[in-house]
């Protein structure tokens, strides 16, 4: 009637394998060259994965009311790409707040400026491809593998954003 699990010492049980250190982008000068050699607006999101630990597809479904707190230093995440987020398993809209850098209204606002002036919404998404529908992760893997490859990088976008943040 007991768990078997306990009839083995507990010096015999299996451990798991211990975390390895994952690579990421420590020279500041290779984060400006990507963003420089990255397309807009696959560099801005890269500017904001790498400044806020964001999801490729969280970013990919930011809305322009979601940076109306950039002044303060925050982002609204609420979405990934058309979806819930991820932690959002019930679908009851749960959201988060991520840190927005110094620098975000000087870096983001003219983007910003232009999707107003090209007439989005509140609600409409921030970067959009080019026939103003959402960027799946296709089309940023493409560019981002163009990238890496011009600086001879071998890090993933999530090692380049996500890994770098923390």
């Amino acid at each position: 009637q007991a768990n078997p699990c306990w009839m083995i010492p507990p010096g015999k049980r299996p451990q798991h394998a211990p975390k390895k250190n994952v690579p990421w982008l420590s020279d500041d000068a290779i984060v400006r060259r990507l963003f420089a050699e990255l397309p807009a607006p696959v560099s801005l999101m890269f500017y904001v994965g790498i400044s806020s630990g964001c999801r490729l597809m969280e970013i990919a479904g930011l809305r322009l009311s979601d940076l109306d707190d950039l002044a303060s230093g925050t982002i609204r995440v609420r979405f990934s790409g058309l979806g819930p987020l991820k932690e959002d398993r019930r679908g009851v809209g749960k959201m988060k707040f991520v840190p927005a850098p110094t620098d975000a209204l000087e870096v983001l606002g003219p983007w910003l400026a232009q999707r107003r002036a090209d007439g989005a919404g509140p609600e409409d998404l921030v970067f959009v491809k080019p026939d103003g529908h959402l960027i799946r992760k296709e089309f940023v893997q493409y560019r981002w593998n163009k990238a890496a490859d011009a600086l001879g990088l071998s890090l993933g976008w999530h090692e380049a954003t996500r890994h770098s943040f923390v």
